[in-house]
């Protein structure tokens, strides 16, 4: 079996009408990883080239298929990349539609829904549809239905408590259930009192946390991943001790320094810096609650908390705000505070569970996706690491000494990437609690600016007291001073 290794801008694009490009994947590797050797107008130029060079000759069943595949193409490009490749690009957005006017007044097959989907895209605040998953149906046919935790142990077993399919609810609406059941408590008319981080159980704050997380992650495209050095995205990121919201702020500097590896440079705001960044404001918040309590008690109730809720958000595969909560834990300031030799040792166990996770999503590129259950449920992957992994698949050229491209380098970063894709279909179907949600986000901003230094030296109990040694080397002194006046 012969695999493609290599070839020109136009002999790869020629590619995609081949009779397996669809069946192998190629199709979709290619809309993956065409910017590092062309531009969105060059792409689209070849596809209305072919389409209308087998347009002028009827009768030819190989060039009716050049017509089909040319409208299937237009069909996934547009679908899956409109706010990458058309939204920002008014010219290349005038020659398409000036296309698809001319097919769709000629009658011609499948130019109609083309147009539909083009229109779609263009009214959409998200552009994609690739997003589309069974929520929507399920929308359409009635109940919406949330889960939601009342106990953290449930936890253990996290995949009965994610989005049911259809036919799981149509299971549990036959067996009798109402809509309470995956509620939970109806919520009372009284008004909530201040929300308190103490009083919040981890298993509801690991709920919102992650919901958090996929709000910020499912604006990620999976193209926003690539060419991320550009961004000023950097393996100085994940160093614990700079991963600071001041850090974030380098990233325009760092930016403007670099050269991108994209033929063109395409205008693409990266959700993927806005990500990295919530983590690391993440980071910093936890740090920063851990340091303003005002006890011992207080303090180590507050790292175990941490832990436990660093542990759930592992448990259901949101690794982005579990390896956050580590990076908090782990900070310089608080690994030194005396309160850590009073936390259990089942909780202890927790930090070593994470930094375990931490290390293997560091050193392997694909290891979530060998995980049992992978394209099923969802998963917020650590978005530093699965940059830093797709950077080093970019190192080296991606010509050959006789111009061609690397095709196999491309189709390697692609499956990395791809990713991104699988694990931003799949929502948590965890209930929203909109006061929580605002209160994290409140305290995460007043913590963001302020120095974990000046946190820490405003409790005492953030020190270690040397009032034993001190009183005993008194005691000494004393003694000495008696022995002298005696000797006298």
């Amino acid at each position: 079996m012969s695999v493609l290794q290599a070839g020109t801008p136009r002999g790869l694009m020629s590619y995609l009408y081949t009779s397996s490009a669809l069946s192998d994947g190629y199709i979709h590797q290619f809309l993956i990883c065409f910017r590092y050797i062309l531009t969105a107008d060059q792409l689209l130029g070849f596809i209305l080239e072919k389409y209308r060079s087998a347009l002028s000759h009827h009768g030819d069943l190989n060039l009716v298929r050049v017509l089909r595949r040319s409208m299937d193409l237009l069909h996934v490009w547009l679908e899956g990349y409109y706010s990458i490749d058309f939204s920002n690009n008014k010219r290349l957005l005038r020659k398409l539609a000036d296309f698809l006017t001319e097919q769709t007044e000629a009658n011609v097959e499948g130019a109609e829904e083309l147009f539909s989907l083009y229109a779609a895209c263009r009214m959409g605040e998200h552009s994609e549809l690739m997003l589309a998953t069974e929520m929507d149906e399920d929308e359409e046919e009635g109940a919406t239905y949330f889960l939601h935790l009342t106990n953290p142990k449930r936890w253990e077993s996290f995949r009965s408590l994610l989005r049911r399919s259809k036919s799981e609810k149509s299971t549990s609406g036959s067996s009798g259930k109402s809509r309470s059941d995956f509620h939970g408590k109806p919520l009372g008319g009284l008004q909530k009192p201040p929300f308190d981080l103490s009083d919040c159980p981890a298993h509801v704050l690991a709920e919102q946390l992650t919901l958090l997380e996929q709000e910020t992650f499912r604006r990620c495209h999976p193209i926003h991943f690539l060419n991320s050095q550009c961004q000023g995205v950097g393996v100085a990121l994940s160093i614990p001790g700079l991963r600071t919201p001041s850090m974030s702020r380098k990233l325009d500097t760092v930016q403007a320094s670099k050269k991108g590896l994209f033929v063109g440079d395409p205008l693409v705001e990266s959700y993927v810096v806005h990500m990295i960044a919530h983590s690391q404001e993440l980071s910093h918040w936890v740090a920063a609650e851990v340091l303003s309590c005002g006890s011992n008690k207080s303090q180590t109730n507050m790292i175990t908390k941490f832990l436990i809720t660093g542990h759930l958000c592992l448990e259901v595969k949101n690794f982005a705000t579990g390896l956050a909560i580590l990076e908090g834990l782990e900070n310089l300031v608080v690994r030194q505070l005396p309160v850590w030799k009073n936390v259990a040792s089942k909780h202890m166990t927790y930090l070593d569970e994470m930094t375990k996770a931490k290390m293997r999503l560091k050193g392997e590129a694909l290891s979530l996706m060998s995980e049992k259950d992978c394209h099923v449920f969802p998963t917020i992957p650590s978005a530093l690491f699965l940059a830093l992994h797709i950077q080093q698949a970019e190192i080296g050229g991606f010509t050959l000494a006789n111009g061609m491209f690397k095709w196999d380098k491309m189709r390697c970063i692609s499956e990395i990437v791809d990713q991104a894709r699988i694990f931003r279909d799949h929502e948590y179907g965890f209930r929203a609690d909109v006061d929580v949600q605002r209160a994290l986000k409140r305290r995460l901003e007043d913590f963001s600016d302020q120095d974990l230094h000046t946190v820490a030296s405003s409790q005492d109990n953030n020190f270690r007291r040397h009032s034993s040694s001190s009183s005993l080397s008194g005691t000494l002194k004393k003694v000495k001073d008696k022995l002298g006046v005696r000797k006298k």
